[in-house]
């Protein structure tokens, strides 16, 4: 198993917004990768990546910094499909 995370761009970011937890995570996971992808293009301090094991995308994941520019942050999501 090879994983790789990778910027967000034109060809991955479709099937990155299409991922989805399971019902039980959405306890834990509130926010739908969408809503990130937005949030990511007007705040200058978040990046997302998409995570990608072997050739199939299972997830994203979000860093940035908050606006003290000192604490930061990391929201990981993993595609329900995939948790094994």
């Amino acid at each position: 198993m090879n994983i790789t995370i990778e910027s967000l761009d034109a060809i991955n970011w479709l099937k990155v917004c299409e991922l989805s937890v399971s019902e039980e995570q959405k306890r834990i996971f509130t926010i739908p990768n969408v809503y990130w992808m937005g949030i990511s293009r007007y705040e200058e301090h978040t990046e997302l990546f998409a995570i990608k094991r072997d050739d199939e995308y299972v997830g994203l994941i979000g860093a940035g910094l908050d606006e003290d520019g000192i604490s930061g942050y990391i929201n990981p999501l993993t595609d329900t499909a995939n948790c094994s």
